[in-house]
């Protein structure tokens, strides 16, 4: 009895430690989600146009309607924000702010217990407040497809390795449903664990001759099935394209000697001795935790080919697999078998974490004021039955978004005129004739522009203007 209540007591204490970092990320990212009216980061205002589109719309294979031209995007992350705002009559925007502390809780949470149950309680604790110390806090804190699938790869990740130690097709199906509602979530991302995947089993044949390739079978077959609940009736209609969106967001480049601020330069120290440590243990796991990292690091060099895929947005799947061989370094440093400096190197990690996560969520904005701030004036003063256009997709997202203010952009534009020539608009080679029949009553542009024909400045603040267009000049 005795032994039964220790037990229940040190699993007690292991999921107290393992929830912490979480715990604390959520309550740091509480203070931008408080701070600010909207959510943080310009990519938000992508997805609440296109949620606001299946929302008017319906289901469809062929929103390319709305991006005008665009790829298809990968569903999963705007459904789910769609169903939240129906079931909760909310709408997307306040859907997207206040999701900011529970997708960042449930990251590093996700980070911690995978780390956990593939080590031990101090590797999840360390791996989740590493994390901290890294460039991805800042961007955990957006409500994006990218934070969704950073939920999702850890786990998937180690079913897939329990499948290879215990010879187990069962964990091989739920590793391949978790990469299906990947490859549904961030179609890139997916692509990329999924190669690091099949170079994991190739290198696990090599080395240890035992490679259960019928758990790598089922994982690419239970995806490709999840996959073409979507994908399929996209190759059937015949709208498929081999480019895949990448959002201005995701195309960041980054200096090679930036890499080591980027990932964070403490667990970075720690991760060449938990590599050291990993690579004479030679587990399974252990080979995956390497090949993960050094397959994302190689990647990231796509930067410097003709792709417009940043290494910022690959970097980021390099976070786990780093931060897990962080806690492992950490742990590695002994004095003659005394664990004593592990706790007291681990409780100097947890303030120091503690401090640079507070840092970095008191000094995120929003990077788009300037934006918000036309959007605003649309929501309050525009009227809805005129178009806008802008030079820049990123002003037109957040008018569409913020004031469902017609644009060139979403469902609105498209019935009023499918056929509207911006550039005419932009470079101000436009007639009072052309303003009627394409209904244009607004042109969005930068402050240093002083005049365009036809109008006056209806609104202006210090990164842009509004020009209202005077049709009754005729």
């Amino acid at each position: 009895m005795g032994d039964l209540v220790s037990n229940l007591n040190t699993k007690n204490r292991n999921s107290i430690l393992v929830f912490i970092p979480a715990i604390i990320t959520f309550c740091l990212v509480l203070i931008p989600t408080i701070k600010y009216s909207v959510p943080l980061g310009g990519e938000t205002f992508y997805h609440a146009a296109l949620i606001q589109f299946y929302s008017e719309n319906g289901l469809s294979w062929t929103n390319t309607l709305l991006w005008s031209g665009q790829p298809i995007y990968s569903p999963l992350f705007d459904f789910f924000i769609l169903s939240l705002s129906k079931i909760l009559s909310m709408g997307s925007m306040v859907i997207l702010k206040y999701l900011q502390p529970l997708f960042a809780f449930l990251i590093v949470l996700s980070f911690s217990f995978t780390a956990y149950k593939m080590y031990n309680v101090t590797t999840g604790f360390l791996a989740g407040i590493f994390v901290m110390f890294s460039a991805l806090f800042s961007k955990i804190m957006f409500t994006t497809p990218e934070a969704m699938i950073l939920m999702i790869i850890p786990v998937l990740a180690y079913f897939y390795v329990l499948a290879l130690e215990n010879k187990s097709l069962k964990y091989a199906l739920i590793s391949g449903m978790f990469l299906g509602l990947a490859f549904l979530t961030q179609t890139i991302s997916a692509a990329i664990i999924f190669l690091m995947l099949s170079i994991f089993t190739l290198i696990i044949f090599i080395m240890k001759k035992e490679a259960n390739f019928k758990a790598y079978w089922i994982l690419m077959a239970v995806s490709i099935v999840i996959t073409a609940i979507w994908w399929l009736p996209i190759f059937i209609k015949g709208s498929f394209t081999f480019q895949i969106f990448i959002s201005p967001y995701l195309s960041q480049l980054i200096a090679i000697n930036k890499y080591p601020e980027f990932l964070g330069i403490i667990p970075l120290i720690f991760a060449f001795i938990g590599a050291f440590y990993l690579t004479k243990r030679n587990q399974i796991k252990d080979i995956l935790i390497l090949t993960w990292l050094l397959t994302v690091i190689i990647l990231s060099f796509i930067q410097f080919l003709t792709t417009p895929l940043g290494a910022v947005y690959i970097l980021a799947l390099a976070i786990f697999p780093l931060m897990v061989m962080a806690g492992i370094g950490v742990q590695c440093i002994r004095i003659e078998g005394d664990k004593r400096p592990i706790y007291v190197l681990t409780l100097v990690i947890l303030l120091l974490g503690a401090y640079y996560g507070f840092e970095a969520a008191n000094s995120v904005q929003t990077e788009l004021d300037s934006q918000i701030a036309v959007a605003q004036w649309f929501k309050n003063s525009g009227d809805k039955n005129l178009i806008a256009i802008s030079n820049n997709s990123s002003v037109n997202a957040a008018i569409f978004s913020i004031s469902n203010q017609s644009v060139p952009y979403g469902p609105q534009y498209l019935k009023i005129s499918k056929n509207l020539n911006i550039k005419k608009y932009l470079l101000g080679k436009y007639n009072t004739l052309d303003m009627i029949n394409d209904n244009v009553g607004y042109i969005v542009l930068n402050k240093n522009v002083i005049t365009m024909p036809y109008s006056t400045v209806a609104y202006e603040n210090k990164d842009f203007k509004v020009f209202e267009l005077n049709k009754t000049s005729i």
